[in-house]
């Protein structure tokens, strides 16, 4: 989506999106929450998770995904970021 990130600490970042002029704090752990309350939870199902993905499918036509050792058969993420 042509954002920059900046590590926090691990499994939390501020992500600043080209059309914004304000980082969002996300977090992949939900055990980091308490230590970063305006850290929004990035995770599979999560609505934010749907903008993002939403928002890089009208940016672009060609995108990648790493998928390491994760359980993405419950999310449908397989077809979520795949074009049909």
């Amino acid at each position: 989506m042509g954002g920059l990130e900046e590590e926090i600490e691990p499994q939390v970042y501020d992500v600043l999106f080209p059309d914004s002029d304000k980082p969002l704090r996300v977090a992949f752990d939900p055990d980091a929450l308490p230590e970063h309350p305006s850290a929004q939870l990035l995770t599979f199902g999560s609505a934010l998770l749907d903008d993002l993905l939403g928002k890089a499918q009208a940016r672009g036509s060609v995108g990648f995904a790493f998928l390491d050792d994760v359980q993405v058969a419950p999310h449908a993420l397989e077809q979520r970021i795949l074009p049909t």
